[in-house]
């Protein structure tokens, strides 16, 4: 392991990880004989590779009972250090409570170049305005959607509902008892989130847009 994994497992609440020894209890009666972190390291690689969802500690766990919660986790931590340091073009990202493989962003461009006769259906300018309001305002109603943006929003939401990136979280309790909407895991997923709280701030997106519209103005 790694000096650098070791700083980040020594931040780790040490809750976190009597939970996660509970939870491997939970995971089979009978205990395999235990692993080493080095015996970890190519069946994790192969794991996360393979799947195409976001994989838990307790999913990889239920899949190799034989290593324990924490020694995962340290595992992981120093795959992450590792490809970060040796500039790989694949990452390891904690996403939407799992972790997944996934290619790095600074080589986005030639991704795009490889999947540029694929079709896209990127989210329509009303679908991202509309997503961003419940993203940042959840649990809300359709009316305080409406509200905000002024228009219609019932097809939009809709749609957001179909693609599984919103979902109803309940009921208001007003007259009416209206839906209450909120984002998913699947929203998480796209947007390469591990938590709402991982979020940008409304202050940051706005920094954000001032920069890039100045970059415009200065191109042209």
């Amino acid at each position: 392991m790694s000096d650098k994994t070791d700083d980040i497992l020594e931040g780790q609440p040490e809750a976190e990880f009597e939970h996660e020894a509970v939870m491997e209890g939970e995971v089979g009666q009978a205990q395999s004989p235990a692993i080493s972190p080095e015996e970890v390291r190519p069946i994790l690689e192969c794991l996360l590779f393979a799947s195409t969802e976001p994989l838990s500690i307790k999913q990889l766990g239920r899949i190799i009972p034989s290593a324990d919660a924490k020694t995962l986790r340290r595992v992981i931590l120093d795959l992450q250090v590792e490809y970060d340091q040796q500039g790989r073009g694949l990452q390891i990202i904690e996403v939407a409570g799992g972790y997944q493989m996934a290619t790095h962003r600074r080589f986005a461009s030639y991704i795009l170049q490889l999947n540029r006769n694929k079709k896209r259906s990127p989210l329509s300018t009303p679908a991202l305005e509309t997503l961003a309001i419940i993203a940042y305002k959840q649990p809300i109603i359709r009316a305080e959607i409406e509200a905000i943006r002024g228009v219609d929003s019932s097809g939009v939401i809709h749609s957001l509902v179909e693609l599984n990136l919103v979902k109803i979280v309940g009921t208001k309790e007003t007259p009416g008892r209206p839906p209450m909407y909120g984002t998913t895991e699947e929203f998480l997923k796209v947007f390469g989130l591990k938590r709402l709280s991982d979020l940008p701030s409304i202050r940051e997106l706005r920094e954000q847009y001032e920069k890039r519209s100045e970059s415009g103005a200065s191109e042209k």
